[in-house]
């Protein structure tokens, strides 16, 4: 994953308390099947929260 996307993922999860909007996945994650993305945000929380 490029620096600036993996940046950007952090970001949207800060803001959502480690957790993707609705509106982050069908804009910019919706090719991303759904056990990814909550790959991604379980990830994120052992690691931040």
């Amino acid at each position: 994953m490029p620096d600036n996307l993996a940046a950007f993922v952090v970001r949207l999860l800060e803001q959502g308390n480690g957790e993707f909007s609705k509106r982050a996945i069908i804009k910019g994650f919706n090719d991303f099947p759904p056990h990814e993305i909550s790959k991604i945000e379980n990830e994120y929380k052992t690691i931040f929260m």
